[in-house]
């Protein structure tokens, strides 16, 4: 499903590179709110366009502004810590009104259980629960609760709306990865089962497993042609270590189904309590999902254009999506291998013309280093090539009248 301009709204992008925006859900039958980070190099003018992974982060207003900062800082090379690839964020916020479109308005003042002493979000709890149930973590009723079960919607707006929306408007790949805290947790789990050909790979903290009397687990139990990399963390709460155990299970249940094509991690953290957990969960969890991407050291150790593209296949076979080597990334190592090896500087940035060819860096980089290395008619043939693909290529245009004479 498309969404036309009217449903839509994006907003100026910022300084740190995001956006925030709204459209109107027609399967949820309200306006939901998000805000996008963008790569650092999404609007470089250099390298050539390419298409990002993106990650859909829920309970988007509390998460954001770590979870972006921390995907820079984990993708963008600094000291040579490349330990994710760039990615897309959208992180979907919670509707804060208790009336909007299908929702109705809720009153819980005469409700005594404890779940008056935090702030409730019924929206939150709509979206996130797989089904209705009125059951508390305790076994008690909770009148408020009769809101639940909008999971299925929810999961299906993402889908076939934010999805559509997002793809039409950013240069957004097929790898899609989802994560949960908590209740939100409980809505990836439910992602796992429902929309196992929508996501990549789950992330998932202190998920609610309690839910309905552990549909979830159940539900799990009885799926065996799951796939993905699926990460579990839990943290140290002494209230909640039967739900512990049963997180646990949970992850054996998956574990015997692990292939080559379902990986799954857990980890405790018997440090961080429930509050707490996202920061080192996150984390922890982004490094599972793209194990196998980072380099070791790329700028202390020297790597040869076929080690480059042989870990790239490696890469992109085990998570069943292409994901090439950035074309940046290649031609910083290109650039430094020029002093050890000029023939291997040539068949890095020879990869980068191979992965990109409309890329004018490409072939100039390429240019200057067959210029480098003696080869006038490889230099003077893909500064031509250059300078086609960008006319404000000044440089290419100084060089083509050089080597022509």
């Amino acid at each position: 499903m498309s969404l036309t301009p009217s449903d839509s709204k994006v907003e100026e992008r910022d300084q740190n590179y995001s956006v925030a925006g709204e459209i109107f859900s027609k399967v949820l039958g309200e306006k939901r709110k998000f805000r996008i980070s963008l790569p650092k190099t999404y609007y470089n003018n250099y390298y050539y366009p390419r298409d990002y992974p993106v990650i859909f982060l829920l309970d988007g207003e509390k998460y954001f502004t770590y979870v972006s900062s921390l995907l820079h800082q984990m993708s963008i090379g600094i000291r040579g810590n490349y330990q994710v690839p760039e990615v897309i964020l959208i992180s979907i916020e919670n509707n804060q009104s208790n009336s909007d479109g299908k929702r109705k308005k809720l009153d819980i003042s005469k409700d005594k259980s404890k779940s008056r002493k935090y702030q409730f979000n019924p929206n939150r709890l709509r979206d996130m629960t797989p089904t209705n149930s009125l059951k508390r973590i305790n076994g008690k009723d909770a009148r408020h609760y009769k809101v639940s079960g909008g999971g299925v919607d929810f999961l299906e707006f993402i889908e076939s709306e934010l999805i559509p929306y997002l793809e039409s408007n950013f240069r957004a790949s097929k790898y899609r990865s989802i994560i949960g805290h908590s209740l939100g947790g409980l809505a990836v789990m439910n992602a796992l089962t429902t929309k196992n050909s929508t996501f990549s790979s789950y992330i998932m903290l202190d998920p609610s497993i309690w839910w309905d009397d552990y549909f979830i687990k159940k539900k799990i139990a009885q799926e065996d042609s799951l796939s993905g990399d699926v990460y579990i963390a839990t943290a140290k709460n002494e209230k909640l270590t039967r739900f512990k155990k049963e997180l646990i299970e949970l992850k054996d249940t998956l574990t015997k189904n692990n292939s080559s094509s379902l990986r799954v991690a857990y980890q405790s953290f018997p440090n961080e309590d429930h509050g707490s957990l996202p920061l080192s969960g996150i984390y922890n969890g982004l490094i599972h999902c793209f194990s196998g991407y980072k380099l070791d050291e790329p700028w202390v150790k020297y790597y040869s254009a076929e080690e480059i593209k042989i870990h790239f296949i490696e890469f992109s076979t085990r998570h069943n999506q292409q994901l090439l080597p950035p074309e940046e990334f290649v031609n910083k190592l290109g650039y430094r291998a020029y002093n050890w090896n000029k023939t291997e500087a040539v068949n890095l940035f020879k990869l980068n013309v191979n992965n990109y060819p409309l890329s004018a860096d490409a072939h100039d980089s390429l240019a200057e280093a067959y210029k480098k290395t003696k080869n006038k008619s490889l230099a003077l043939e893909h500064y031509k090539t250059a300078l086609h693909l960008d006319k404000t290529n000044i440089k290419a245009r100084n060089q083509i009248r050089l080597l022509s004479q």
